[in-house]
């Protein structure tokens, strides 16, 4: 039976993820590395849930302007014209964004 993990020569345990799929519907694979299986596990589960709720990063050159109109269009497609237009407008509004790279951006907490 085949490891979900692969030791690579620098002693590395490495895995992946499929992260969505490009224009012609190939999967598009993330590649995760670590020292150890309990750390590669830990990485794969954070990149899993990151995937699931939409906010993993592809493009590592993205800026945070351009993953927003992804979003967008991604997940917010089913909302009325009117809500999309706000949406819209909110992007636009905020022309400091073009320069962030969306891969820099780290969350510190979703709650309060």
């Amino acid at each position: 039976m085949p490891s979900k993990y692969k030791k690579r020569k620098d002693g590395r345990y490495a895995s992946s993820v499929i992260v969505g799929a490009d224009a012609d519907g190939k999967p598009e694979r993330k590649a995760v590395y670590a020292k150890t299986i309990r750390e590669l596990e830990f990485k794969l589960s954070e990149l899993r849930r990151q995937v699931s709720t939409g906010t993993v990063v592809k493009n590592e050159n993205l800026t945070l302007q351009c993953w927003a109109y992804e979003w967008l269009s991604t997940y917010k497609a089913g909302v009325t014209r009117r809500t999309y237009t706000m949406y819209e407008s909110s992007i636009n509004a905020k022309s400091a964004i073009n320069a962030i790279i969306a891969s820099k951006v780290f969350i510190i907490s979703t709650s309060f």
